[in-house]
Order: structure tokens, then C-alpha cells, then sequence
């Protein structure tokens, strides 16, 4: 009952809506056509000139009335919506239908065909006009039609001959089915509106059901961040710890223990680098600075990164020589062809090659990466690139890592203007191509940059310095402080502001070392501030964060603080030092 209510309530709307900005058209039309008929009918000498005027004076009135109400309502439609139909509608369509039927009751002239022929094609016509022009409102229609050849029927009764009499007949019988056609359009064009609502509840369901996606993505992305930052504290510390415990071990086989260690946990690392990547991905923190560069560098530096790896597997990796040049950036290029050639690697299924290759086109180039492996299924080719979907790991067995790769490579392609093709022919293998334009060929050098952390060397007079450690993690204070130790600095630790504040009593120390994330709310930013407020004094500091959240990446980047991200590797630590601690070096 409820669906009828609304029904009716919108069909009422759209007759009111189609029939006011239909007014405009009435005026032009009984405008003009009455004009049409004035001239017309003037020609005639039967014709009684005051009968003509008086006519066209009325449809001139009737036409203006219309573009009166047109201007008047057509964007206030609502004023008159509970009056509009049985005050203003039918009595204004039976007047002029009214009109229109007298016109052809006063001016026919039974003796002269050609007036007979002109007025019978303009009545019909007329007739039409209320059928298509008001299908909705089903009363006014009829009324307009009845108006309009009622005079027309009893005109021809009068005359009386046969000849009229048989078409008073044919008039009734055209009155009849115009009546039964704009039933048909009155159909049609409710149809029409049904169908026009529903795909409007089914947009609104759509934009629903979008924003709700968007949330669980955007939850899901804060779940990701806060469980990477979370897993990152103790990863870090291992860390930390391992670097410690290398430089005291001198048995061979505890180093080899060491190193087990050393690359499980890297593994996991590895891992929460992948989400890491993700998050800034999704929140749009990676910056593109594409430059002239040789493919062939690219192509180079995989091969010797990938080649021993593929040998293991029994695959042939191989990388054509080129001379190409393209103005990409060089490190998000060599991140997207890395994840293409492991994810290869990785499910390859069987020994085989793969080529990384280049094909050239009118305008642009293909950066192309064939295998030979087991391939895709179809069914499962939509899916590969969504985040932590995998096709032959229902077990999720880490060393084939988190199912991130792909989605990487998806989001990096569109993040440096490019666009990916990929193709699969299960049982035979897989296509990957990056298309990039043309670049004029430059006498350049390889600007191929790649981010080398210095080798890892002793501190110089590290024992002049002090360091504070700020960190809330109680291991991981304890193996930043021991590292730090090792390296010969000296250590005040403290695991919020206040105590922060606290060591400052034993002198001012020469680095602050803090973590983002402290006790009761608070941040390494503000400790930091509030420690060089304190001693009036800019000291150099660098935050250590696991936290992946997009608002707290775009928070980091707008502030002139360095951080790094957890889990780092000491020798990023070291080097970040030496640049703060310029006198170290």
C-alpha cells in the first residue's frame, strides 16, 4: 500500500512538471497555427471576417494564458500542485479544445474541398496534439479530444448530406481511437517513469552501497596500520638486538644461527613493508620525479638482483639490450618490474623462462614481461590484483609473501601515468606490459639514482655525545640504548615527556631519538618541541615510527623533523645520524 502512495504521489509530480514546462510549446503552437488559420481562412470570401477575429482573439488570449502560467510556475510548480489539475488544467485544455473544434464548426465551408481538405488536416492534427502532448493526466486528455471534435460531429449532423454524415461518423470513430492511443502513450510513458524511478533507487542504493565499501576500506586500511605499528615494535628490537649480538659472537656456527634469525625476521619485515607501501599508496604520500633514463639500466639491475634466484628455480631470466630512452621515474619503475619478475618467480609452477622486453610502437613503447609458467586461470584473472589475494596459497605459507604485490604494481602503474595490460593463457603462461610515450633520444648520462646507505663504519669521538632515547617500548628502549652503547655514544632513556624533561638535569643532550607513539596520548613531535623549548636549543632529532596511517604519513611529510620508518635497519639508523651529526664524520 505504501508503494501505491508513493506512485501516485510521483505521478502526480510529473504531470504537473510535464504539463506546466509544456506550456511554452501551446503557446507557440495555438499561436501560430491560429495565425496560420486566420490568413487562410481569410482567403475565403464566404468566411465572416467578425466570426475570424473574434476567434483568433480568443485562442490569442487562451495561447498567452498559457506562457503566462509557464513563466509564472515553471520553476514553482509546487505552489499550485494541489489545485493545478481541476482548476487550472482541464478547464484551460476543455476551453481550448473548445476552441479549436468551434473554429472548424464556423469556418467550414461544405461547397469548397479545398476548405473542407484544410480544416479536416488541421482538426486531426489538433487531436494528435492533446494525445502525445499530456499523456499522464488521462482526464484532461480525453477532455481535450472530446472538445475538440464534439462541435466537429454535430457540425457535420447538421449539414446533413450523406457525405457528412458518414465523416461525423469517421470522426467518432477517430475520436475513439485517439482515446485508446494516448492510452497506449499514457502506458508507455508511465513505463518509462517506473523504470526512470527504479534506476534512481537503484543509483542511491549503488552510492550506498559504495560509501560503505569506502568505509570498510578506509577501516581496514587503519587496521592494517595500527597492526603493522603494533608488529613493528618488537620486530624492531630483534633487530636491534641482532646487530648488537653479531659483533660479540665469534663461533661460526652461532653465526649461522644468527643469520637464520636474522632473515626470518627479515622475512616478516618484508611483509610489513608491503603493507606499508599499500597504506602510502592509498593515502598518496609517494611523490614521482620521472627523468630521462635508459631501460637498459633497469633491465641490468634486475637481472643481477633476480638471475641467481631464477637459477635456483630452474629459470632462464633474461632482459633484452636496448637503447630506448624513457622520461619515467626510475625507482617506481624498477619497484614495478621487481614485483612483476618475483611474483613470476614465485608461481612460475614449473622451470621456464622469463623475458622482460620492450616492443615499440607508433608513439609509444611496451615495457613487456612474458613467462612461460602454469598461467591464470580465467576465472581467477579478475581477482589478481586485489590486496592479499593469491591463487595457489590456501595455506597462506609466508614465503610467498602477502598477496600485496600485484595490487603494488596496480596502484604504482596509475600513480606514474601508465597503463597496464595483462593477459593469461592457463597452461602457457603470463603477459604484463607497461605502455609509455616516445622520448627524443638525448646524449645523457644513466640517471638511474639508487638509494645507497654508506658502508658501515665507526662513529669518530662518539663519546663526546649524549643521546635521549624517547620510547614507550620498554624492549625496544633497551636495544635502541644498546646499540647506541656499542657505537660508542652515551644514553638517557625516557618513555614519556615528563620524563623527558626529567633527564635534562643531567645535561642537555646532543640528538633526540624519539618514537612517534608515546604513553598517555602524547607524540615524539611534542616531546621533542617541548625539549628544545626547554633548553632553548635546536637539537637535532630524528622520530622512529610503525605507524601506517594516512592521516599520521601526511602529519610526518609536512614537518621538517626526518623520521624512519620501523622496522629500520641499523645501517639506516648510522647514516641518518652521521647526516644529522655532521661533526661525526
Amino acid at each position: 500500500m505504501k508503494k501505491t502512495n508513493i506512485d501516485q504521489s510521483l505521478l502526480l509530480e510529473e504531470q504537473i512538471k510535464a504539463s506546466i514546462n509544456n506550456y511554452f510549446n501551446n503557446f507557440i503552437a495555438i499561436f501560430f497555427v491560429s495565425l496560420t488559420w486566420y490568413f487562410v481562412l481569410l482567403k475565403y470570401n464566404a468566411i465572416n471576417e467578425i466570426y475570424v477575429n473574434l476567434w483568433l482573439s480568443i485562442q490569442s488570449m487562451i495561447a498567452f494564458s498559457f506562457c503566462f502560467l509557464y513563466l509564472l510556475y515553471h520553476n514553482n510548480y509546487q505552489k499550485i500542485k494541489h489545485y493545478w489539475k481541476w482548476k487550472i488544467e482541464f478547464p484551460l485544455t476543455c476551453i481550448s479544445g473548445f476552441t479549436w473544434g468551434m473554429g472548424w464548426f464556423l469556418f467550414i465551408d461544405p461547397n469548397d474541398l479545398s476548405n473542407g481538405f484544410f480544416l479536416n488536416a488541421l482538426i486531426c492534427g489538433t487531436t494528435m496534439g492533446y494525445a502525445m502532448g499530456t499523456p499522464l493526466d488521462q482526464e484532461t486528455t480525453y477532455a481535450g479530444m472530446f472538445f475538440c471534435l464534439i462541435p466537429v460531429v454535430i457540425k457535420c449532423f447538421l449539414i446533413g448530406n450523406n457525405v457528412f454524415f458518414w465523416f461525423g461518423i469517421t470522426i467518432l470513430i477517430f475520436l475513439i481511437s485517439s482515446c485508446l492511443f494516448s492510452t497506449i502513450v499514457r502506458s508507455i510513458y508511465i513505463n518509462m517513469l517506473i523504470q526512470r524511478e527504479e534506476n534512481a533507487q537503484l543509483a542511491k542504493a549503488l552510492e550506498i552501497e559504495k560509501q560503505h565499501v569506502e568505509k570498510i576500506n578506509k577501516e581496514k586500511t587503519r587496521f592494517l596500520a595500527a597492526a603493522s605499528h603494533d608488529l613493528r615494535q618488537p620486530i624492531q628490537a630483534m633487530k636491534l638486538f641482532e646487530s648488537v649480538l653479531s659483533s660479540k659472537l665469534n663461533n661460526p656456527q652461532q653465526h649461522e644461527i644468527l643469520d637464520k634469525i636474522s632473515k626470518a625476521n627479515q622475512n616478516l619485515s618484508n611483509l610489513l613493508d608491503s603493507l606499508l607501501d599499500i597504506s602510502k599508496l592509498d593515502s598518496g604520500l609517494i611523490d614521482i620525479n620521472p627523468q630521462i633514463i635508459y631501460i637498459d639500466d633497469i633491465f641490468y639491475g634486475i637481472h643481477q638482483q633476480y638471475s641467481l634466484l631464477a637459477r635456483e628455480k630452474q629459470i632462464d631470466l633474461r632482459c633484452v639490450v636496448t637503447n630506448l630512452q624513457g622520461f619515467i621515474d626510475p625507482y617506481q619503475l624498477e619497484r614495478i618490474l621487481n614485483n612483476l619478475v618475483t611474483n613470476a618467480i614465485k608461481y612460475m609452477g614449473r622451470p621456464g623462462k622469463i623475458l622482460l622486453g620492450i616492443r615499440r610502437k607508433k608513439n609509444s613503447f611496451l615495457i613487456e614481461v612474458w613467462d612461460n609458467g602454469e598461467g591464470i586461470p580465467d576465472l581467477e584473472q579478475e581477482k589478481i590484483f586485489d590486496e592479499f589475494y593469491q591463487i595457489n596459497n590456501p595455506e597462506r605459507n609466508r614465503t610467498k609473501g602477502l598477496g600485496l604485490g600485484l595490487a603494488i604494481v596496480s596502484r604504482l602503474t596509475t600513480l606514474i601515468g601508465s597503463q597496464l595490460s595483462f593477459k593469461s593463457n592457463y597452461g602457457k603462461g603470463c603477459y604484463f606490459a607497461l605502455s609509455f610515450p616516445f622520448v627524443e633520444s638525448l646524449s645523457i648520462e644513466n640517471t638511474l639514482s639508487n638509494n645507497i646507505i654508506p658502508e658501515n663504519t665507526n662513529f669518530i669521538d662518539a663519546n663526546k655525545y649524549l643521546i635521549l632515547v624517547i620510547e614507550d617500548d620498554m624492549l625496544l628502549a633497551e636495544a635502541l640504548t644498546t646499540l647506541l652503547n656499542s657505537w660508542g655514544f652515551k644514553t638517557q632513556q625516557a618513555t614519556h615527556i615528563s620524563e623527558a624533561l626529567q633527564c635534562l638535569e643531567n645535561g642537555c643532550p646532543n640528538f633526540i631519538l624519539s618514537d612517534y607513539q608515546l604513553q598517555k596520548g602524547e607524540t615524539g613531535l611534542e616531546a621533542i618541541k617541548i625539549v628544545r623549548k626547554k633548553t632553548q636549543q635546536c637539537i637535532p632529532a630524528l622520530l622512529l615510527t610503525g605507524d601506517t596511517r594516512p592521516e599520521t604519513l601526511n602529519l610526518l611529510n609536512q614537518q621538517t623533523i626526518p623520521f624512519l620508518h620501523k622496522p629500520i635497519q641499523f645501517e639506516q639508523l648510522k647514516h641518518q645520524i652521521k647526516q644529522l651529526l655532521p661533526k661525526l664524520n
